[in-house]
């Protein structure tokens, strides 16, 4: 239960820390070949570019796990707490569908994707399918926000919770894990 609850915590953000690293260690040789040497790699800027596309469709579940996504919240303080409840249940729900959508066609332009990438030469199956893996974790994000909802709603809370508890009325943790 506990690897449950760390990876639920955390999934996101190792694969975010990770891709950032690499990133940051792509175009630091790039630069340090670029200065000193007079070269640099043919696929530096390509790789970099793939891994900056899998983080920000990675980033898209970990705002939504974490609550964190912009939004205009004017009106939705101004409304009583059961409309505010309300409003977050159908975003999450509006939300659940575009990427349930969005994950079915996306599998469908992985079973149609010929094309190979410029420099590196590996099939782009491996970057189109950040759409399919963001659709999937969205959802299940999604899934997670509309039972806080409710939760909450049960509870007498708003459903602004606290990102870092697993569960509605859980204190955070995340200090501690």
């Amino acid at each position: 239960m506990k690897v449950i609850r760390w990876l639920d915590r955390n999934f996101e953000k190792v694969i975010l820390v990770v891709l950032l690293a690499g990133i940051l260690s792509v175009n630091t040789v790039q630069i340090i070949l670029r200065t000193f040497f007079g070269s640099s790699l043919s696929w530096g800027e390509e790789l970099s570019r793939y891994m900056l596309i899998w983080s920000g469709f990675v980033g898209v579940s970990y705002t939504i796990r974490y609550n964190t996504a912009m939004r205009l919240t004017l009106i939705y303080n101004m409304v009583p707490r059961l409309a505010r409840n309300g409003i977050s249940l159908a975003v999450h729900a509006i939300m659940t569908a575009f990427f349930v959508w969005m994950s079915v066609h996306s599998v469908e332009v992985l079973q149609i994707t010929q094309q190979t990438s410029a420099t590196m030469k590996f099939s782009m199956k491996y970057v189109y399918a950040c759409t399919v893996f963001c659709g999937v974790m969205s959802t299940i994000r999604c899934i997670q926000g509309i039972v806080r909802i409710v939760r909450n709603f049960k509870d007498g809370d708003d459903f602004l919770w606290d990102p870092g508890a697993s569960a509605p009325g859980e204190a955070s943790k995340e200090g501690t894990t």
